[in-house]
């Protein structure tokens, strides 16, 4: 197994995220970023993901993490969808860990796998640990924008 490390040349962060300093429950929806990397990678050495529609409460999705002290391996894990109580935030009924943030959330689809939303916080609801995530289609156009506006 060959790895390669290729650097991010630059990144932004959602537009809204700014827009809520003081709000960090409302915040959490744009809490995500894109980077761009400093070379193009080979499509015969890796899949782009698959956009999926948004998370869909009672549905389980799976999350890929390499959270601290992991190892080289992700820590690989089912999580269904709860009703949370932050609009417009996906809420996971499962632990993370410190430094699952920016963890991928995926659908099993016929034919692989589709990227759904990225963990970006861990909660608790009614004594119950959760994950907080960002639904990715929602989030991914002024992504793009802003990244194709940054010199």
């Amino acid at each position: 197994e060959t790895r390669r490390f290729i650097p991010v040349e630059r990144f932004v962060i959602h537009p809204f995220y700014t827009d809520f300093q003081d709000q960090r429950y409302r915040r959490l929806r744009f809490d995500i970023a894109l980077g761009q990397l400093a070379e193009t990678i080979n499509p015969n050495e890796v899949q782009p993901a698959i956009l999926g529609e948004e998370a869909r409460i009672g549905e389980a999705l799976f999350i890929a993490s390499w959270p601290r002290g992991s190892g080289p391996r992700p820590r690989q894990r089912r999580c269904f969808v709860i009703d949370g109580v932050i609009p417009a935030v996906v809420t996971l009924g499962c632990r993370v860990r410190g430094g699952e943030s920016g963890a991928p959330l995926f659908r099993l689809v016929d034919g692989g796998a589709e990227l759904v939303a990225i963990i970006n916080s861990r909660a608790a609801q009614q004594d119950q640990d959760v994950a907080l995530a960002a639904d990715i289609r929602l989030r991914i156009r002024p992504l793009l924008d802003a990244l194709e506006k940054t010199p």
